[in-house]
């Protein structure tokens, strides 16, 4: 093997161990907001497949360095209207049961809001992402 294959080796070894993180953790909630339309954030949250039927891999899932997550466990809800942020964190699953944390965390208004349950996002956002990382809670399912 030459050097330029054995570089090139390295480096998808690298990707894919950056690429390979896992936040799933029962009973926490990680919350994103942005300024998007309900098309951005479809476009942003939407994955796609190579001609092989290989997964591509969301933009989102991108920025928040990883190759796959569930998104059965995902809400995401974007608004047209001048809406505020407590009316779209309102909408979400589970919400009432944190709620106050995540109203006293809230820096910036954004139209859109992405909620991942039993998932403790740790990472690093990109400077050029679409969302804003706000932070992780603990929430309960409804029984």
């Amino acid at each position: 093997m030459g050097k330029q294959q054995i570089e090139w080796w390295f480096g998808c070894i690298t990707w894919r161990a950056k690429m390979n993180n896992n936040y799933e953790e029962e009973g926490f909630v990680s919350i994103w907001i942005g300024k998007l339309t309900g098309d951005e954030l479809n476009a942003y949250l939407q994955e796609d497949y190579s001609a092989d039927g290989d997964s591509i891999p969301s933009a989102f899932a991108n920025d928040i360095g990883v190759v796959w997550y569930d998104s059965d466990f995902q809400d995401a809800i974007a608004t047209e209207r001048n809406e505020n942020m407590r009316s779209l964190v309102e909408r979400l699953s589970y919400s009432s049961t944190f709620y106050p944390p995540l109203m006293g965390s809230l820096v910036e208004e954004g139209t859109a809001i992405i909620a991942l349950y039993d998932y403790r996002f740790s990472g690093q956002m990109p400077p050029n992402a679409k969302v804003q990382f706000v932070g992780v809670f603990n929430y309960k399912k409804n029984d």
